[in-house]
């Protein structure tokens, strides 16, 4: 399969943006052809300096979410995009996430997600944790968050440097309210403010996470309801 990358660049030193097309066919890859994805192809390019692509990658099993970046204007991981299934007439577009500072081609800094948890203060500060039996469950679940950003990149409610901080948070927020921490005013502030209920994160967790029912949770949390 003959495919063209077209790929969103940004020069390190001067922050000049700029398109390139890059042609691939996939039977290089070799066996793992059917299965490949955009991150198999960025590994191969990478193989030689005229087509080596800056960008982040950590497990490359769906487990990180370091690779995550904009395919066919979707956000999605790079370990998690097939490129069968991507591929348009023969293109794939590739861009950086659009909601963080990019710092040279499909690689970003998504500081501010630390960031934002610790201004959100998410730990236990000697607060009670025997509920966290009894909310086992929803304490896994909000801890398979992957700080990847996806959610933040689709959400139109959400921009860097702002006080509303996004599911990014909201989901750790779940984990956090099921051992027994007490942030109300914290999540009243950074998250039930601004969040304007679009749930356009609902699908877009390369983890799978019930979006939609740690939010309410953390919503009733808020108003002291369980």
């Amino acid at each position: 399969m003959q495919l063209i990358f077209d790929i969103l660049r940004t020069e390190k030193n001067t922050g000049r943006q700029y398109r390139q097309e890059i042609e691939l066919d996939t039977a290089v890859l070799g066996a793992d052809e059917k299965k490949a994805t955009v991150a198999t192809a960025l590994r191969y390019l990478d193989k030689s300096s005229d087509t080596r692509v800056a960008w982040d990658c950590g497990c490359l099993q769906r487990r990180c979410g370091t690779c995550a970046m904009v395919i066919n204007k979707r956000p999605a991981l790079a370990c998690d995009a097939r490129l069968a299934a991507c591929a348009k007439k023969g293109r794939i577009r590739i861009e950086p996430l659009g909601k963080f500072p990019v710092i040279e081609d499909l690689r970003v800094d998504r500081t501010i997600l630390q960031e934002h948890l610790k201004s959100y203060r998410m730990w236990q500060d000697g607060t009670r944790a025997d509920s966290a039996v009894q909310h086992r469950d929803v304490v896994y679940e909000a801890s398979r968050c992957l700080q990847c950003g996806l959610c933040l990149e689709v959400c139109p409610n959400y921009y860097t440097g702002g006080r509303f901080f996004g599911t990014a948070t909201a989901v750790p927020a779940a984990r956090l309210f099921g051992l027994g921490g007490d942030r109300r005013k914290e999540y009243g502030r950074h998250v039930y403010a601004g969040c304007g209920k679009s749930l356009s994160c609902r699908n877009i967790c390369p983890a799978g996470i019930d979006v939609d029912a740690l939010l309410a949770r953390n919503n009733r949390q808020l108003w002291g309801r369980q």
